[in-house]
């Protein structure tokens, strides 16, 4: 998924959403982006060099990548693998 399929998909969507990463059998909170040539990845608190002492919510996403390319793409730090799509659980946007 880049950021203008993100973009189209997430409108109209509660900005509050927490964003997690599915890990197995658990969820993860995306604290930090890390933003390289062309990608996006979203880190979680273990893998960031920075501590981050909040969650990322949707609002706080699309406020940092406002000015981004639309043909970045959006990846999971710790896989490297690119994020195909999401589902809302409760009141969180869990990346797949």
């Amino acid at each position: 998924m880049n950021l203008d399929e993100f973009y189209h998909a997430t409108a109209g969507l509660n900005p509050n959403l927490t964003i997690l990463i599915a890990e197995k059998k658990h969820f993860l909170p995306v604290t930090q982006l890390l933003i390289t040539d062309h990608t996006i990845h979203f880190q979680t608190k273990r893998e960031s060099e920075v501590p981050s002492p909040s969650h990322l919510n949707l609002d706080q996403f699309l406020t940092r990548v406002k000015d981004m390319p639309l043909n970045y793409d959006l990846r999971i730090y710790q896989t490297q693998k690119i994020v195909f799509g999401f589902r809302i659980v409760g009141n969180t946007l869990v990346l797949y």
